[in-house]
């Protein structure tokens, strides 16, 4: 399987969410590091040609994430109907690619610890709607419906969203090289992390450990550590963090509430433990990052 490391260097900012539909689609690839856009092709076949002449068809069902390192043109035949919901965010980023067939499964166990749902993901370059990215096209079309929106709300929604989709474009990435590496987690422990996923989403506001997480799924919580960490490339107590993080950022950009206040919003009581938090994960400080934000 083809992927990418991905890190953020900024917050993304939508730049277009939408289905297009046409008889004639033509695109031109130019690389661009400010943009990275994920596509899932509904109906039509979709043909890159890269500068180089070398061309690849990406199938009716296909998940496609548009990377820098494709340089060229994508195009439908004439008289062939094309319809596609995609996501373009503008965003400064890095990428390193990797490929399964090339990287030890070591290597790739380093590579997880580098990932932290929060600025760095592995992402796919592609994969079927039908099988393990299911849940990709719900996820796209519910952006684009909030980004149609255009208000702060809706902005704001988008936003987060968007780094779900991330989130889960990183756990297909790590389960789909689980299972090539021979190291894949039974169904039922992928449907456990799902529900913990879930409670986290649902009392991420709340004072909640792991041990409430792990009752909330009925599983113990030596036992749910080891397969979130399996599942999702991260450890529960990290993703719970940078979920947290998350929805601060965003309650950042929709207002101009103080630290107390968003860290009470996000589950912190300490509002000092939250701001050394928010510096680890972002790498500034809360009230840099505010200042940044409100800049723009």
């Amino acid at each position: 399987m083809e992927f990418y490391k991905i890190t953020l260097l900024s917050i993304p900012k939508i730049h277009i969410s939408c289905t297009v539909s046409s008889y004639r689609y033509r695109n031109r690839l130019r690389g661009n590091t400010e943009y990275l856009e994920t596509t899932a092709l509904t109906d039509g076949d979709i043909t890159f040609r890269a500068v180089n002449g070398r061309t690849t068809v990406y199938p009716e069902g296909s998940f496609l994430l548009i990377t820098p390192d494709m340089i060229g043109e994508t195009s439908t035949p004439a008289g062939t109907l094309n319809r596609h919901t995609t996501t373009l965010v503008r965003v400064p980023y890095t990428y390193e690619r990797y490929d399964t067939d090339a990287l030890s499964r070591e290597a790739f166990t380093e590579l997880l610890g580098s990932v932290d749902l929060e600025n760095c993901f592995l992402l796919p370059k592609r994969g079927r709607l039908d099988k393990e990215f299911s849940t990709v096209l719900p996820m796209l079309e519910r952006i684009s419906r909030h980004f149609a929106r255009r208000d702060v709300g809706g902005r704001a929604e988008t936003a987060a969203r968007y780094l779900l989709l991330l989130s889960e474009l990183t756990r297909i990435t790590v389960q789909i090289a689980r299972a090539e590496y021979g190291d894949s987690v039974p169904p039922s422990a992928v449907r456990s992390v799902d529900r913990a996923i879930a409670y986290i989403g649902e009392h991420y506001k709340e004072k909640i450990t792991a041990p409430d997480i792990a009752d909330a799924v009925g599983l113990s919580v030596n036992y749910l550590h080891r397969i979130f960490e399996k599942v999702k490339g991260v450890t529960l107590i990290n993703y719970l963090t940078a979920y947290r993080i998350g929805k601060a950022r965003n309650l950042i950009e929709a207002g101009d509430a103080p630290a107390y206040e968003i860290a009470a919003e996000v589950g912190y009581t300490d509002p000092f433990y939250f701001s050394r938090v928010f510096r680890n994960m972002v790498g500034i400080s809360f009230s840099e990052y505010k200042k940044q934000v409100h800049k723009r």
